[in-house]
């Protein structure tokens, strides 16, 4: 049984436009804060996403932001 991701690291709110890459997906916050680097990234819950799907700005209002 694979676990599904329940992080991912993406550019900070205000440094992208309407759409992103994701960074980087996690399965536990401890490794997200590790890969986000303070005040560039943000770590974000979603359960969806993998590394490189495409994130639109729309998401922001669904997913909750853990750590800008």
């Amino acid at each position: 049984m694979k676990t599904e991701t329940a992080y991912v690291v993406l550019p900070a709110p205000g440094y992208y436009g309407d759409t992103t890459r994701v960074l980087s997906a996690h399965r536990t916050l401890a490794a997200a804060l590790r890969a986000a680097r303070r005040g560039y990234h943000c770590v974000v819950r979603a359960s969806t996403q993998r590394k490189g799907s495409t994130w639109y700005r729309d998401f922001d209002h669904n997913h909750p932001i853990v750590t800008a």
